[in-house]
């Protein structure tokens, strides 16, 4: 009879914990339901957090177009420069070329990312984005 009794309420419970998982929540009303919400409110710390670190990869993007590229652009039709890896077949250079490369595309993937956070991306800066984050996620 206990056996009986205890295997009831074992099987019992197994069937009535799920279904009282899926029962209804209380929703904070303090929580809005969509937390990416473009309605212009933002946590004042994340705001300024994003100001200051566009800000800072501005900066970054000065720097890289006045340094530019080891031995210049070729993609400029000045691509002759006496340092130029692909002229002189130097292995280490090219791969400090396609990391700055590379550096640089991260970096306008996340100021294009931020931008569109704060609502200030434009249609430009969107299709730039999307052409990033296709190539770099094949």
């Amino acid at each position: 009879m206990k056996m009986r009794t205890v295997s009831i309420a074992i099987l019992a419970g197994l069937f009535a914990l799920p279904a009282l998982a899926n029962g209804p929540m209380a929703e904070d009303p303090g929580m809005s339901s969509n937390s990416n919400s473009n309605s212009g409110q933002m946590n004042p710390g994340r705001e300024q957090w994003t100001r200051k670190r566009i800000q800072h990869l501005k900066q970054r993007r000065v720097r890289y177009h006045k340094e530019g590229y080891p031995g210049g652009d070729v993609r400029d039709g000045m691509g002759g420069a006496p340092d130029n890896p692909y002229l002189t077949n130097n292995e280490a250079a090219l791969r400090r070329r396609d990391a700055i490369k590379r550096q640089h595309d991260i970096d306008t993937m996340e100021l294009l990312m931020l931008k569109k956070e704060r609502g200030e991306l434009s249609p430009g800066g969107q299709k730039k984005l999307n052409q990033l984050m296709r190539h770099y996620t094949r």
